[in-house]
């Protein structure tokens, strides 16, 4: 049976670098992440400063020491930041649109979506 992966050969790929020496090593696989990372629940003021509180308190996405930055997100950020204009300039909250359609989309059949077990961990 013929080998079907494909592989980068030195001097090309992930080993345009590597010396001719270097053996062939299978070409990386490449996938799309599709996560929504919420939304707020309205635009009012305090709706949007809550989602942006709970946010931007996640470690995953402000990668600072609560100590340092939970007091200037709180203090500062979110009352310094003008969310009325934010507010007023949103008719709608796209992302939560385009959530819900993709989730009908995969309710219909008409996306075929491939679920793969992924390991999450702190790097």
């Amino acid at each position: 049976m013929a080998d079907s992966v494909v592989k980068d050969q030195p001097g090309e790929g992930r080993l345009t670098h590597a010396p001719s020496s270097h053996p062939a090593v299978p070409r990386a696989k490449v996938g799309v992440v599709l996560a929504n990372l919420g939304t707020p629940d309205a635009t009012d003021y305090w709706s949007m400063r809550r989602y942006l509180s709970e946010f931007l308190s996640d470690k995953r996405v402000v990668d600072y020491a609560g100590w340092k930055w939970q007091p200037l997100l709180q203090l500062i950020i979110l009352t310094k930041l003008d969310l009325t204009t934010i507010t007023d300039e949103m008719s709608d909250i796209p992302v939560l649109d385009a959530a819900v359609d993709i989730r009908d989309r995969l309710d219909r059949g008409t996306i075929v979506m491939k679920i793969f077990p992924v390991t999450v961990s702190d790097a």
